[in-house]
């Protein structure tokens, strides 16, 4: 079994290390026994022990667990490795790791937390933190969410979270990175993915975002709120987005972005489904006040559009805000499904119908008479029949994943001439 440590205050000097996960007999840490995957056998369990006292220069193949408060105040030059926070609540929402410094994590599990804890992962303004292999599994509760940065900075590398809350909160200048991580079931009122309040910036690359949810009244931005906060996205995919049936208003089905720069390259956006609403502004984006771009991306339409009551933008709703979109499929046979007031749109090389053509008075485009997707559930492929296929501006090459793109599922690379809308980095099966 595991062995376990309890103590009533455990206080480790600043240059300590400390390892568990040792069966009895080994003496080094590279002996400590592993299974198949390559996870520690019998990590070390440490319960009931204050330790927002404690100051680690490196610490591996512990387990933390039911802590509802501060497991780990971490300054600058701790390294966390084969770390698992296991269970906590906590009536104050304070994080289970606390950033004050350069920090790194590494093999990081965080598991089983509910009745209002807070964050897994928690930055200062002062806290630099570097996850990587970070996996969030069965949080039922998480306030204001699983990784918060109250300023600082963060970056993550190969996320995977399957918990049904927001994943990320952005507050007080902080600047998040985020690459080659997957967030399946995030849920919260809004923003369940990214909830962004005058932060420096949000950054995301290759990131697979499966059936979100928003949970409680209307809507404003349901998978990501940005507020005063650079967006940049890039090969992100997003499948699935649900809404509580109470709402009756939305503002940006996916993306509510307001007094922020937008950059969108490779991006696909599908599944939006829906409940029957009285008032719709952006069925995927509503961007008040923002300055962005849309590259080489690809929009489905919502579904149950007939069951709203009225419609500004079964797409995107723009107010005083400039656009540009380039080398796109924006599909929705609603007739208004682009609404831009007080905004200008500049547009060429994209692939939509009549009305969204005009709304972004698009030149060199192509109007769509039908849906040039594969039927759901696959990726926004294109069929082989699509008119958007090779009528796409190569000048929007650079935002695609060369040579690794696809358009149209199980055909070659797209060597030729580039098509519209999103490529992937891996072609679909027949």
């Amino acid at each position: 079994g595991r062995t376990a440590i309890q103590t009533d205050n455990l206080n480790i000097p600043t240059s300590a290390q400390l390892f568990g996960g040792f069966a009895g007999d080994e003496t080094l840490p590279s002996d400590r026994p592993r299974e198949r995957n390559g996870r520690l056998t019998q990590p070390t369990v440490i319960t009931n022990s204050p330790m927002w006292s404690t100051r680690f220069n490196h610490i591996s193949g512990f387990t933390f667990l039911d802590y509802g408060d501060v497991a780990v105040d971490a300054l600058s030059g701790t390294t966390l490795d084969e770390v698992t926070i296991d269970g906590g609540v906590s009536s104050s929402n304070d994080p289970a790791v606390w950033i004050n410094g350069e920090v790194r994590l590494h093999d990081f599990v965080c598991r089983s937390r509910s009745e209002a804890a807070g964050p897994c992962v928690a930055t200062s303004p002062e806290g630099t933190a570097v996850l990587h292999s970070v996996d969030l599994q069965s949080i039922t509760s998480a306030n204001p969410a699983a990784l918060h940065m109250d300023g600082g900075s963060m970056t993550v590398h190969s996320l995977r979270s399957t918990s049904p809350v927001r994943v990320f909160d952005v507050d007080s200048g902080a600047e998040l990175a985020v690459v080659d991580s997957a967030i399946t079931s995030a849920r919260s009122t809004n923003g369940a993915v990214v909830s962004a309040r005058s932060g420096n910036g949000v950054f995301m690359e290759d990131v697979q975002i499966n059936n979100t949810s928003s949970t409680f009244g209307d809507v404003e931005g349901g998978a990501f709120s940005i507020i005063s906060t650079d967006l940049s996205l890039s090969r992100v995919h997003l499948r699935g987005v649900t809404f509580p049936s109470s709402a009756e208003s939305m503002y940006g089905g996916v993306f509510g972005v307001s007094s922020s720069n937008l950059m969108l390259s490779d991006i696909s956006v599908q599944g939006v489904a829906l409940p029957g609403l009285s008032f719709i502004e952006g069925g995927v984006m509503q961007l008040t006040n923002v300055s962005g771009s849309i590259r080489s991306s690809s929009f489905d339409a919502p579904s149950n559009l007939e069951a709203s009551e009225q419609i500004e933008g079964s797409l995107i709703h723009l107010d005083g805000s400039q656009l540009s979109v380039i080398n796109s499929i924006l599909w929705s046979p609603d007739p208004e499904p682009i609404f831009p007031f007080r905004s200008e749109i500049s547009a060429r090389h994209n692939c939509a119908t009549d009305d969204a053509l005009e709304a972004m008075q698009s030149n060199d485009s192509i109007a769509l008479e039908q849906r040039p997707f594969l039927p759901s559930p696959s990726l926004l492929y294109q069929t082989t029949g699509s008119p958007c296929i090779d009528e796409g501006d190569e000048r929007a090459a650079q935002s695609v994943w060369w040579p690794f793109r696809y358009s149209v599922a199980g055909t070659d690379v797209d060597e030729g001439q580039l098509d519209m809308g999103v490529h992937y980095s891996v072609p679909a099966a027949n």
